[in-house]
């Protein structure tokens, strides 16, 4: 899991990212540090055996092998190498933005989809909104400081509107294997409102299962 350092950072001096370079979770240091013990105790005993157990006709050869390997580095460019990184990288969080759930969609389509203009045909399209709207910020408190102090509790989450009060207390009543101090049921408003989509549907608020199936 990512170490989080934004409280540090918020609270910063011109020293803290200098400093930030020190910290042992979540940084370079841990996670190279095995490769790096290993390579310095492979190149020790390289440089012992060249320079106590060699003879010089050996130690010629070694040389000559070294500057073999030496010269054919060049054949697979670094530049080579690392396009196949960078491009890696780049993919790998161009894939996590497209993964982030913008609720612009979602109204859009409960627009379109939820056809009506009576006070239930109003209320079904309001209350998808609003569950997936509370999915966000659920999700966001456990990955954003200024979302944590915005909602510390699920009480200030009632209090913005996101949720009623008899629906926390429903959310408070499932339980989870993985349940903990942050609470973990990200997927009970999404269910909420795939369950008033289905209503819709039942009502003839929706027109047809495609237009369902695409909400």
């Amino acid at each position: 899991m990512t170490i989080n350092y934004n409280k540090e950072i918020m609270t910063s001096h011109p020293w803290t990212f200098f400093l930030l370079l020190f910290k042992w979770k979540g940084s370079i240091w841990k996670a190279v540090y095995m490769e790096t013990i290993i390579f310095l105790i492979c190149y020790g005993i390289i440089s012992v055996i060249y320079k106590t157990a060699m003879g010089e006709p050996s130690q010629r050869t070694f040389e000559s092998v070294v500057r073999y390997f030496d010269k054919r580095l060049s054949y697979i460019p670094l530049e080579f190498v690392l396009g196949f990184f960078v491009t890696t990288v780049v993919n790998r969080w161009t894939k996590l933005y497209q993964t982030i759930g913008f609720i612009d969609n979602v109204g859009l389509m409960a627009n379109l989809y939820v056809r009506g203009a009576t006070e239930k045909a109003r209320i079904y399209r309001r209350n998808i909104m609003r569950y997936c709207e509370l999915v966000q910020v659920l999700v966001f408190r456990d990955m954003s400081m200024r979302t944590r102090r915005r909602f510390p509790t699920m009480e200030t989450i009632v209090a913005a509107g996101f949720m009623n009060k008899h629906e926390l207390e429903l959310y408070n009543s499932y339980d989870t294997k993985y349940n903990s101090k942050l609470g973990t049921k990200y997927w009970i408003p999404a269910n909420w409102a795939l369950c008033m989509t289905y209503k819709a549907r039942k009502d003839g608020y929706i027109e047809s299962d495609y237009f369902k199936a695409q909400m």
